[in-house]
């Protein structure tokens, strides 16, 4: 039975990494908006983030393929989608091996959502 467990996650991790684009970035999401309160973000259709309380980012990241993405940030609910409280387009750029979705507000006290990327190479 261990040998048929570990031929399954051996399998679905290869899947996993078979299916994600070379291109693919680590993106982390940040809730930096008070105001907004407790929100879900979904990027293309797809929540990559669930209740994220202001002040706080998520623990692990979401894997976004390099190019334009369409985000959608919510009031959290957990039986589907919320109301939207902000949208945008934004872009993952080629050679970055991290980035940074942080919703935040301008000095107008209106929202807004910044892209930060890091390479990381030395």
């Amino acid at each position: 039975m261990k040998k048929l467990t570990a031929l399954v996650v051996a399998m679905t991790a290869a899947t996993t990494a078979l299916a994600m684009p070379a291109d693919a970035v680590d993106v982390y999401i940040s809730n930096n908006a008070g105001q907004a309160g407790l929100i879900d973000v979904y990027v293309d259709g797809v929540r990559t983030a669930s209740r994220l309380f202001p002040g706080t980012s998520t623990m692990f990241p979401v894997k976004l393929a390099a190019g334009r993405h369409a985000v959608i940030v919510t009031s959290a609910n957990a039986n589907g989608m919320g109301s939207t409280i902000f949208s945008a387009d934004v872009t993952i750029t080629r050679n970055q091996e991290r980035a940074h979705l942080v919703l935040g507000t301008n000095d107008k006290n209106d929202l807004k959502l910044n892209v930060k990327t890091y390479s990381l190479s030395f």
